[in-house]
């Protein structure tokens, strides 16, 4: 039913009744990639195009041949090594009908196989409407190349014999020698009367066997053509170095647009603009300048992905991340090893990105995937060599460790950035803080904190968090100079000052001082008392605490001291805090 509907449909198309019965359609190869797609039509009495179908159509160079369908149509083959623009010759075989049109069945092969079509029409043998210039000019050029291939006579006199050739063509076409041969004189009148065409003079010399004069007017054509092709030549050069110059400034233009945009957070207008420019770039050509607008493209999806909504934020990111994998596929480590670092930091901001707004354990697995991309990245960003970019991955590295929660990978990231950025605070406070109150690296907090007063030394938060790295380094004679100090300097909080007097209290322990804690308690339960009832001391003592229990010089007090920061660290406010100091105070003797 598909079948004969669809035949229906055609006829009513085409407006074709059929007489007699036609072979079944050739159906369309599925790959039309190196095949001539050949429609062979006449036109009727009232020049309506008529399809020829059931017709064979051979190709002559490699002897191909199909039948063609309903519609005049077939698809033959092409030979091997044949390419756009050279020519084939089509023969098709009808009793008392020839090929009008391409001349001769010559045909040139379409740029474009799947979309362009050699149209053949055919005439019946005789027509006068074979009678036309172009025809016979072909006939005067193909008489010329036969003619070199005649046996020479030893008679310098004698001129080779045309009436041969004519006189096939003429039977070829339906017509007599004479009424050929009157054709052509007739064609040879004309152009001598009327035409200034070089070309076509010397075809008409020829033909009346005036080869000299032939020879001449062709040569002279041969010059005039020689000059106009250099010019053009020189045209087409002049106008290829335009093209490229114009391509190079548009590029650069678009890309320094897309430039400006994304410094203006205008992301979207940043994408559009170096995707334009990545149009005008030839990826084998340029593929260092192709893969760098795809690294600006993933840049700018990135960050429309970090500031979109709903379904666009996967969608952005997404395509973030297909561009950071095509300049990957263009930058190699071995042969750019710097892009294709790159490439790796740009994976591992999108890979961040999705893993956080994915969460779960699938999350989790991206963020693992964007520190494999960042310690990628790494391998190319040294310290030694390219020290900002090793930072900057190193930052990314840390954040994303944040969210693993790895907090040793954390802390020892942000220190590497201190190397490179010294005044970089997140990364002096979190590493800082990690390591003396997570994982009790206490020297490495020493030198963390110390290296921050050297740059600003009037920092009290750092002054006072100093004090404290003193102590958890067992070096407690410095731990005391700088609480005194601190104590007495009218700009320290309060409440900053209950928990330096609790470290004073722990370090006088340490130089074995204990005639002083008792005055030092008293003074700190007056401290505590002056504070509203809902305080809290607000300090993290689990560095200080770790310590305590470690150090062999405090152990005959350790356990009295741990019992002491706990009452510190107590959340229930002021009175609770009095109450558990008033209890170690208490306890203190028997501690002793």
């Amino acid at each position: 039913m598909k079948r004969l509907r669809f035949a229906l449909i055609l006829l009513i198309v085409h407006a074709a009744v059929f007489a007699q019965q036609k072979p079944a359609p050739t159906a369309r190869p599925k790959s039309a990639a190196r095949r001539l797609q050949v429609e062979v039509f006449h036109f009727g009495e009232n020049g309506a195009r008529m399809a020829e179908a059931g017709l064979f159509v051979t190709l002559k160079q490699n002897g191909a041949s199909k039948q063609t369908n309903d519609l005049g149509q077939c698809w033959l083959e092409l030979p091997e090594g044949y390419a756009a623009g050279e020519m084939v010759t089509l023969v098709i075989d009808k009793t008392d009908w020839r090929i009008r049109y391409p001349l001769d069945g010559e045909a040139r092969i379409p740029l474009d196989l799947k979309k362009e079509t050699v149209e053949v029409e055919l005439l019946p043998v005789g027509s006068k409407l074979f009678w036309t210039n172009d025809r016979i000019e072909k006939l005067v050029r193909d008489m010329a190349a036969k003619s070199t291939q005649q046996t020479s006579s030893p008679n310098p006199e004698n001129k080779p014999n045309f009436g041969r050739f004519i006189k096939d063509w003429a039977v070829q076409y339906g017509f007599g020698a004479e009424q050929a041969k009157a054709e052509m004189d007739k064609w040879i009148a004309e152009i001598e009367a009327k035409s200034n065409d070089l070309n076509r003079l010397g075809l008409a010399a020829f033909a009346k066997k005036n080869f000299a004069e032939a020879a001449k007017n062709f040569e002279a054509a041969f010059a005039q053509d020689s000059t106009q092709l250099a010019a053009t030549k020189k045209q087409k050069q002049a106008l290829e170095e335009k093209e490229k110059q114009l391509t190079t400034q548009a590029i650069e233009n678009a890309r320094l647009a897309g430039d400006s945009h994304f410094n203006d957070n205008q992301f979207d207008k940043a994408l559009a603009a170096y995707h334009s420019a990545q149009q005008l770039v030839d990826k084998t050509q340029a593929p260092q300048q192709w893969a760098n607008l795809a690294l600006a493209m993933g840049n700018a999806n990135r960050n429309l992905g970090t500031r979109a909504a709903g379904d666009k934020i996967s969608a952005y990111l997404n395509a973030a991340q297909q561009a950071y994998q095509q300049a990957g596929e263009v930058w190699p480590r071995e042969r750019e090893p710097e892009g294709w670092a790159a490439v790796q930091v740009g994976l591992g901001n999108v890979l961040s990105d999705l893993g956080i707004r994915t969460g779960g354990e699938e999350g989790a697995q991206l963020l693992s995937q964007a520190v494999e991309a960042y310690r990628a990245a790494l391998v190319v960003y040294t310290f030694e060599h390219i020290p900002t970019y090793w930072a900057t991955a190193q930052n990314n590295l840390a954040k994303t460790y944040v969210l693993l929660e790895d907090w040793p990978n954390v802390a020892s990231c942000y220190a590497n950035v201190l190397k490179v950025y010294p005044q970089y605070e997140e990364a002096y406070q979190t590493a800082s803080y990690l390591y003396h109150e997570a994982l009790f690296n206490f020297t490495e907090a020493f030198v963390l904190n110390q290296n921050w007063l050297a740059q600003f030394s009037e920092d009290l938060s750092a002054q006072c968090d100093f004090a404290e790295r003193h102590f958890t380094t067992s070096r407690f004679a410095a731990c005391e100079q700088d609480l005194v100090g601190l104590l007495a300097n009218a700009e320290v909080e309060p409440r900053t000052k209950i928990a330096l007097r609790a470290i004073g209290i722990a370090n006088a322990l340490a130089q074995n001082q204990t005639q002083q804690v008792p005055a030092a308690l008293e003074t700190l339960q007056a401290a505590i008392a002056a504070q509203p009832d809902t305080f809290k001391v607000g300090w993290s003592f689990e560095g200080t605490k770790h310590f305590i229990s470690t150090n062999e010089t405090l152990a005959p007090y350790r356990a009295w001291l741990l019992q002491f920061f706990a009452a510190l660290e107590r959340k229930e406010g002021r009175a609770a805090i009095l109450a558990g100091v008033e209890e170690v105070r208490k306890n203190f003797n028997e501690a002793k």
